[in-house]
């Protein structure tokens, strides 16, 4: 293959031919090179040249003579040769000068693409053959599914599962529900913890109140609602479940292959790790709920004690010990800043006292306070002002903590 045939240098008539070119085709990258016959550089350089013009092909590869178009190069202020240009929508891009190689190999790496082999070439239409099989497949499966129902998520603002549970053990459905919703609605000893703490701090009222514009339904009413959404819950389970194995069923007539028996034998053998691994966790939680139901009424038991009035039965009169009588006691105030100051008080006096107490004698602490008893479960005495210190269990000492 002789040198002529391999060059992909064109040399244009004219220089109005030139100007004209470049506004014809500015969609294209057109590379210009300038040399002279008589530049030992030029001809150094042109091997060079023309490999790279080999390799990058998504060019337009332009020689031009500085001797021949004087007036083009005097337009263009071309002063050293030889000099490279590139031109991109019409316009110059880049411009070197000189016989570096380096600069050149950059320029054409950058910004003209290089020519594609015939494998490359082979691969890419084999890859979007690929691609266009898959999109069909996936056509046909949505084709296929169109006529089915599809299952939604549900609109239940929380777990009906975990909410029949808690209203179950007594709590509130609308204290129940916040307590879910605070705590991401995935765990029911999360959503106790919660309202625990929310009771300590004397919340439990102000929550449960209804959410929203909602109405405040009977306990029944709302175990009632809740029953139907468990069971349409399981029914649009049941439908996502037989809509995986349909799925399944069409890609597998769509490729044609059929799963062996130790396939099926292998599905059906995680599927029964599963199910056992689920039955364990259930029962994990139902004995943590149970205890946690034994705890909650011990607390109950606690703190009718310690607020009510209401006398337990001695089981052994003959060994029962000299009941001591106390007339006063003496309390102990801590302020959340760390400040503690001490009262006397009588012990029949009632609890709205110790506030008129407070609010006397402690100027710098704002007339909105709480009192909450320092012994769990940290009852906020503000319930219980008609009760005396006797019957609150303050006598003969206490500390109780002001929060503000």
């Amino acid at each position: 293959m002789s040198k002529k045939s391999l060059t992909k240098f064109k040399k244009p008539k004219s220089s109005k031919n030139f100007d004209r070119f470049l506004m014809k085709k500015k969609d294209r990258n057109i590379f210009v090179e300038w040399s002279a016959n008589w530049c030992s550089h030029c001809s150094s350089i042109e091997p060079y040249l023309q490999t790279l013009s080999l390799r990058f092909d998504d060019a337009i590869f332009i020689k031009l003579d500085i001797d021949e178009f004087e007036d083009l190069a005097e337009k263009y202020e071309v002063d050293t040769i030889p000099s490279f240009w590139l031109f991109q929508n019409g316009k110059m891009k880049k411009k070197l000068t000189g016989i570096a190689k380096e600069p050149l190999t950059e320029l054409f790496q950058k910004y003209i693409p290089r020519k594609k082999s015939e494998k490359e070439k082979q691969r890419e239409r084999e890859k979007e053959k690929e691609q266009e099989k898959e999109q069909e497949q996936e056509k046909l499966i949505r084709k296929k599914e169109s006529n089915q129902e599809e299952v939604g998520k549900g609109d239940y603002q929380v777990n009906p599962f975990l909410l029949k549970s808690l209203i179950e053990m007594g709590f509130n459905s609308n204290f129940a529900t916040r307590a879910l919703i605070q705590t991401g609605n995935t765990d029911q000893l999360l959503a106790i913890e919660w309202m625990d703490e929310m009771t300590n701090n004397g919340q439990e009222k102000e929550l449960s109140t209804p959410i929203g514009n909602e109405t405040d339904f009977s306990k029944e009413q709302v175990l009632e609602r809740l029953e139907k959404q468990i069971e349409n819950s399981k029914k649009k389970r049941q439908k996502e479940v037989e809509r995986q194995k349909r799925r399944k069923e069409i890609e597998r007539e769509l490729s044609g292959k059929k799963y062996p028996d130790e396939d099926i034998k292998t599905e059906e053998m995680l599927r029964r790790k599963t199910l056992e691994k689920i039955k364990k966790e259930k029962k994990r939680k139902k004995e943590e709920l149970k205890r946690i139901k034994l705890k909650m009424k011990d607390d109950k038991l606690h703190r009718e004690q310690l607020f009510k009035k209401k006398k337990l039965p001695i089981t052994n009169t003959k060994n029962k010990p000299k009941e001591i009588t106390y007339n006063s006691c003496t309390i102990k105030f801590e302020t959340k800043d760390g400040e503690t100051f001490i009262g006397k008080f009588s012990s029949s006096q009632d609890v709205r006292g110790l506030y008129s107490y407070i609010r006397s004698q402690q100027n710098s602490i704002p007339y909105n306070f709480k009192l909450i008893d320092s012994v769990p479960p940290n009852r906020v005495l503000g319930e219980y002002e008609e009760s005396s210190l006797l019957e609150c269990g303050f006598v003969p000492s206490a500390k109780i903590i002001v929060k503000y």
